[in-house]
């Protein structure tokens, strides 16, 4: 058969779309295009079958000696190479000398002397080949799709292939425009061999692909042990990235991707613990254990210049406690700066000190149990301590038909002031209202505090302390005290020449009581070393004004639950009930709420801190949770706006501010649906809100 003729356009369809844009193109004109096509391809497809077999190979009988020429012929002579090294002009070379030239290697094709290489190539006197390294066999194979023995050859079309034991080993390719490349460096004694990206671009990335869903992983010793292994995800988006650290910085893991939020996950296998180290591996800092189908765990939120850090119990169940273990006597030291403490002046590192265990029982009964044993810091030289506390407890409940027989809160023996020390405004214990409610609840033969010895000894002086300071306990309905005691000090005892100048063993503002039967606000069982002189002042209750909130401390629950639909509030904010507080003009106070709630994705949920009074200044940040995740996070500055707006599944939320005062009033937590639905949005009974003054 003849060449094939070559296509050629008979009809200028541009020039008829110019023309007229709107017609459609000429059926018979593009008919007689496509034929023409079709009968091109066709006689190329009949060509090409005389010279090429179905496995790509030349078919057998078409290549004869007339077919190639001198220098290949000259080649296909040679039985053996002589490797010659690099290219040298002015030189006598002969067919089957094996030369360098430029980073590639040539085989001489026809005997001549060098002169300039470019010229001598262009005149077929040597043939380029793609290795210099002799196979096995004593040849050479840079063509064909079937792998030679040992060598180089060409596996597919543009993909160099690379052949050891008859197999393929090694593929290379380039993409089509391709400027960057990679490149195997070996390297001295001691110094590892290098795969490098290179190219002509300023910065190249090397990246590993492995085949389907495999992993790529990382070995040792020769490959006997996997160091470090990359899994698969199917359409993965996010991912770790590491970064390096200049000196001074420590290096970054972090983890990246599309994805707006991503959490980092870590996983020890089994029952296996995380562990976090210091000093090279040397010094375990930190230890997170295994337990077996746990279920509820610990989440720290950072804090911001408006809120406090939070350490939040969180889980699948309704009441998680938290337990703090020390090792064998060890106990627990909560130490805070010296300006929080107010230490005037005394050492940094002064600060109560908890020794023991310390915990809150509620259904074991103890009997005769301390819950925590109390070492206030001693002083040194003439140590003052102003302001301070050593321990605050804030609001203690017992329920309907609850039962406290010859139990003390707080048991504290041996506290003795002597030498030059001065305690001003210093209060042992200060604990916020407890309240009693329920018809049957009942004290019996009770003491909220004890106090088994007070000591002053020669010459020590006790101007305007107390030894304890107690906001009222609030008794409801049908509450009555009998035969009871808020608080009890069987003996104070004074020595020497000491006196109390305007002091009260205990201290009591505004006991507010309904059915207050042979009851007494502070009894002194005994007291000795007292004269008519005053050396003891009986006026043992002493009432001031309030100063701090006016009921229960500024911590209320939800006591009903809230329920908002399309059919009710729905989207309107709506005080939650039981969860408001009194504030006094020019206060400023500390706000934290904890919300059990339960929405969907049609209804979702928002809140508001409402209320009576005004505000000077006001912020608080909420989070909206859907057990770990985080729904929403923002920030208010207007009391009465929406607080943690989210559309979705919402099961806690904590709000964290502050507020000062400008006008007296209220304070209420208030909740609605973000989007009015017929879907429940609700505020579980038990939830919290708690209105601390803190200046």
């Amino acid at each position: 058969m003849t060449q094939p003729n070559p296509y050629v356009p008979a009809y200028d369809f541009s020039a008829f779309q110019a023309l007229s844009p709107a017609d459609p193109l000429p059926a018979d004109k593009l008919d007689i295009e496509l034929v023409s096509i079709q009968t091109a391809i066709q006689q190329l497809v009949t060509n090409i079958g005389f010279v090429q077999r179905d496995d790509l190979a030349l078919k057998n009988l078409i290549v004869t000696p007339e077919s190639l020429s001198a220098a290949t012929l000259n080649l296909m002579a040679l039985t053996s190479y002589t490797i010659q090294g690099n290219w040298v002009t002015a030189t006598a070379y002969n067919p089957s000398d094996v030369v360098t030239e430029s980073s590639s290697t040539y085989v001489c094709a026809e005997a001549h002397t060098s002169g300039v290489f470019a010229t001598d190539l262009a005149a077929a006197k040597w043939v380029a080949i793609a290795s210099t390294s002799a196979s096995e066999s004593g040849s050479f194979n840079v063509t064909g799709g079937t792998p030679p023995e040992n060598g180089i050859y060409l596996s597919a079309a543009n993909v160099l292939g690379l052949a050891a034991r008859s197999l393929k080993a090694v593929e290379v390719t380039a993409e089509a425009s391709s400027v960057n490349y990679l490149r195997l460096n070996a390297t001295a004694t001691g110094v590892a061999p290098r795969i490098e990206a290179k190219g002509s671009d300023t910065n190249v990335s090397l990246a590993l692909w492995s085949q389907g869903t495999s992993p790529i992983t990382l070995h040792t010793n020769a490959g006997a042990q996997i160091q470090f292994s990359i899994s698969h995800t199917a359409s993965a988006v996010n991912y770790f990235r590491t970064t390096g650290a200049i000196t001074g910085s420590g290096p970054l893991m972090q983890v990246v991707g599309s994805d707006t939020n991503i959490d980092a996950l870590w996983e020890a296998k089994g029952s296996g613990s995380h562990k976090f180290y210091n000093d090279a591996g040397a010094l375990l800092a930190l230890e997170i254990g295994y337990v077996a189908s746990a279920d509820n765990y610990l989440k720290i939120i950072p804090g911001s210049s408006v809120s406090d850090v939070i350490f939040s119990l969180l889980g699948t169940s309704t009441n998680v406690s938290m337990e703090v273990q020390g090792k064998g006597n060890g106990g627990l030291i909560l130490g805070v700066t010296n300006a929080d403490f107010g230490l005037g002046g005394g050492p940094s590192n002064m600060r109560p000190l908890i020794i023991g265990p310390l915990a809150i029982d509620t259904n074991d009964g103890t009997t005769g149990w301390a819950g925590a044993t109390i070492s206030l810091p001693a002083g040194v030289g003439n140590q003052s301590f102003n302001g301070s506390v050593g321990l605050q407890f804030v609001k203690g409940t017992l329920g309907s038909n609850a039962s406290v027989t010859n139990a003390s809160g707080i048991d504290i023996t041996g506290l003795a002031i002597s030498g030059n020390v001065s305690a001003s405004n210093v209060y042992g214990v200060y604990v916020r209202a407890d309240s009693v409610s329920g018809s049957s609840a009942s004290f019996s033969n009770s003491i909220g505090f004890r106090v088994d010895m007070l000591t002053a000894a020669s010459a020590a002086s006790i101007t305007s302390a107390f030894g304890f300071y107690a906001k009222p306990p609030v008794l409801v309905g049908a509450s009555g005290m009998t035969n009871s005691y808020p608080l009890y000090v069987p003996t104070i005892s004074l020595t020497g020449g000491s006196t109390l100048t305007n002091s009260y063993g205990l201290y009591v503002s505004n006991i507010s009581a309904s059915g207050v039967t042979t009851g007494s606000g502070i009894f002194i069982a005994a007291q000795s070393g007292g004269t008519t002189n005053n050396a003891i002042n009986y006026n043992n209750l002493f009432v001031v004004d309030e100063k701090g909130f006016t009921r229960d401390g500024g911590r209320s629950r939800c006591t009903t639950q809230f329920d908002a639909t399309s059919g009710d509030t729905g989207a309107t904010l709506t005080d939650v009930v039981g969860m408001t507080a009194t504030v006094l003009a020019a206060g400023v106070y500390r706000i934290r709420a904890a919300l059990s709630t339960v929405s969907t994705t049609n209804s979702g949920i928002k809140v508001a801190i409402g209320g009576t009074a005004t505000a000077t200044a006001f912020s608080c940040t909420t989070f909206n949770y859907n057990t770990a995740t985080i729904n929403a996070v923002d920030t208010v500055t207007t009391i009465g706006n929406a607080m943690g707006a989210a559309t979705a599944v919402a099961t806690d939320v904590l709000v964290e501010g502050y507020i000062t005062v400008n006008a007296a009033g209220t304070l209420t937590l208030q909740a609605a649906q973000n989007a009015s639905h017929a879907d429940t949005t609700s505020v579980k009974v038990g939830s919290t809100l708690f209105i601390e003054r803190v200046a």
